[in-house]
This record gives structure tokens, sequence and C-alpha cells, in this order.
């Protein structure tokens, strides 16, 4: 479900890499997959310009010299960039009852500059895909908890 918003979003704002970075409660830590790994990358809740927009549920716009930013982190806030990580947006990703779940970072728009109309936007949707996130997150560990109890039931026939 994330990397279909990742596409997708890459398109709309028009930047190389859309990064989800969606909080794992079981473990405080921040999660981030791509179609092609095959492990999540983990960071903590406080690594990088992505932790520091979870932390403060702020919006951090950096238009260049990303790497200079008092936060960055090179794993968390350059993951997936081919080249070098210039600029960013990360937005606060909210769930319900406006709990910060996450972070949707954009990374290296050529332009560097993301318009207020693009931030706006973008808050809009971490707004409605943060519920969704969640539910489709809740319904997993359902599923995964009656697989595991048939699959006892089964053993135990």
């Amino acid at each position: 479900f994330c990397q279909v918003a990742q596409s997708l979003l890459v398109k709309m704002v028009g930047c190389e890499v859309v990064n989800i970075w969606v909080v794992n409660t079981d473990s405080t830590v921040l999660l981030c997959r791509h179609d092609k790994d095959e492990k999540p990358l983990v960071a903590s809740l406080t690594s990088g310009i992505v932790g520091q927009v979870y932390q403060n549920r702020a919006t951090v716009a950096v238009p260049s010299n990303l790497s200079m930013h008092a936060n960055f982190d090179e794993a968390t806030d350059a993951h997936r960039v081919a080249g070098v990580a210039s600029n960013c947006l990360d937005v606060p990703l909210v769930g319900e009852n406006r709990q910060v779940i996450g972070v949707i970072q954009c990374l290296n728009r050529p332009s560097g500059n993301y318009s207020d109309i693009e931030e706006s936007v973008l808050r809009q949707v971490a707004m409605l895909l943060g519920p969704m996130i969640q539910r489709c997150s809740a319904q997993m560990k359902r599923d995964t908890h009656l697989i595991a109890s048939e699959g006892v039931l089964q053993v135990s026939a």
C-alpha cells in the first residue's frame, strides 16, 4: 500500500524519492520499506530530519544543502537517493485522533523549492494516508493472529 502511495507522490510532487516512515509502536522505531527492499530500513524516533519532524509534529522544508542541516543523518535523510540528497520536504504522517504515526519525506526536487501549495497538499495527503495505513496495519495484525491461531488448532487436532 505504501509503495503505491510513494510512486504516486513522486509524480505528484516532482521529486526523485518519496519515503514513507511509519512508527512501529511495538519497538518504538520508524520503518521505511520500498518494493525492492528485502527488509525495511529501521531508524530511531530521533534520527535525522525525519526524527525531528516526528518528534516536533511539524513540517520541515530544506530547499538546498540538505547535508549541511544540523539534524541531517545520511542513512535516514538520504534513503534511496541515487546521488547526493540536496533538498527535502518532510511532513508528519497523521493517524486517527491526530496522532503522529510517521513521516512522509520527499527528496531531491530538481528546482529545490517546494511551493506553499505543494506543502499544503502534502499535509492533506498525510492526514488522509495516516488512518488508511493504521487500518491496513490493524487488519494485517488480525489476519496474522487468525492464521497463527488456526495453525495451532490444526497442529493440536
